[in-house]
């Protein structure tokens, strides 16, 4: 009998592994971001099908926090739902036919002034399995940062900003140093002895939100510009 229920269970564990990978959810199940007001921002994690065959995902809302005053709007692998949905609300991806169709949930959310902050929470699983699935979650944070408190001694621009690949940071002054801020704080890039009224970063890899520019010149004088990635 022992070795009945051990079998019972070793099978049973095989089958749920199995059943576990019939998609993997990229980059992560989990976005954490800021967003300041009036400032639209998306939110993207995808479903990447590894059945080798057609694969139907459906999802339910599990949580929405959101202020009822935000607009914006979840996007599915085959149509857009059209506003943020309430807990219990039930949608369904087109299939994933093979390898080559990636799923996705997209979040957009826009603050209106409102602020404040939410969370989202969504149950992506298996049609066929309903048992088999990731929960993904948003959590969106009010910006922390008043860019009309931080100094500037001289003039700089960024073109063009919000940007997805490469902008141009100019200066009044000789450029010495940049650096490159999360709405938080965190230190992102440096760039130094760079001795030049013009410089080109690219942003390409930062995800999508709001950053600081220092644009640190002589005489250790500074100016702060805000910067959106999208």
């Amino acid at each position: 009998m022992k070795k009945t229920i051990l079998l019972c269970l070793a099978i049973a564990s095989i089958s749920v592994s199995i059943n576990a990978q019939t998609f993997t959810t990229q980059p992560n199940d989990t976005v954490i971001a800021y967003l300041a007001n009036n400032t639209t921002g998306q939110y993207k994690i995808q479903q990447i099908n590894n059945t080798g065959g057609t694969l139907s995902l459906d999802l339910v809302i599990v949580e929405n926090t959101f202020p009822a005053g935000w607009d914006g709007m979840v996007c599915i692998f085959g149509s857009c739902l059209g506003h943020i949905p309430v807990a219990g609300y039930t949608a369904s991806q087109a299939n994933l036919v093979n390898t080559t169709d990636t799923g996705y949930v997209r979040l957009t959310a826009d603050p209106l002034g409102i602020g404040g902050g939410g969370k989202l929470r969504i149950y992506v699983y298996d049609v066929n399995l309903p048992n088999v699935g990731d929960t993904l979650t948003w959590i969106i944070n009010p910006v922390t940062i008043s860019i009309q408190e931080l100094s500037n001694s001289f003039e700089a621009k960024i073109t063009p900003n919000p940007s997805k690949s490469r902008t141009t940071i100019t200066s009044t002054k000789l450029i010495e140093k940049i650096e490159l801020y999360s709405i938080t704080g965190e230190l992102i890039r440096s760039v130094g002895f760079i001795k030049s009224d013009k410089f080109i970063i690219n942003v390409e890899e930062l995800p999508s939100g709001i950053y600081i520019a220092k644009v640190i010149g002589e005489d250790n004088k500074y100016s702060t510009q805000k910067l959106i990635v999208n």
